[in-house]
């Protein structure tokens, strides 16, 4: 039994979670995320999203990774390394030093 244009109803039906479920959805998540984390965090978070879908889609549907996915998968996790401890020795670096004397003699005294 054919549908709106040709298409079955089951399709449509279809169609329609999934433009709910992953894209309204995955958006959702994200603004909500972005009142509660840092904008960062989320970015990393998404750009993780390939690595997520390639490790289930080997567990879950038995999908071979080629060596292609692999190398992208690790630029990815460089990426976000990369940023990570940028971010750490950024954080460590500009952390306010307070009550401490004798700085040109380069004792620091905290």
């Amino acid at each position: 039994m054919s549908g709106f244009v040709g298409v079955e109803s089951d399709v449509w039906l279809m169609l329609l979670l999934l433009a709910l479920l992953p894209t309204i959805g995955g958006f959702w998540c994200t603004t909500k995320s972005l009142a509660i984390l840092k904008s960062q965090m989320v970015q990393l978070v998404e750009l993780s999203e390939p690595i997520f879908a390639l490790m289930l889609g080997f567990i879950l549907l038995g999908q071979l990774v080629s060596p292609m996915q692999m190398l992208g998968g690790s630029c990815i996790l460089g990426a976000i390394l990369i940023h990570e401890v940028k971010l750490s020795t950024y954080r460590l670096n500009s952390q306010p030093q307070t009550g401490c004397f004798v700085w040109s003699l380069g004792l620091t005294g905290c």
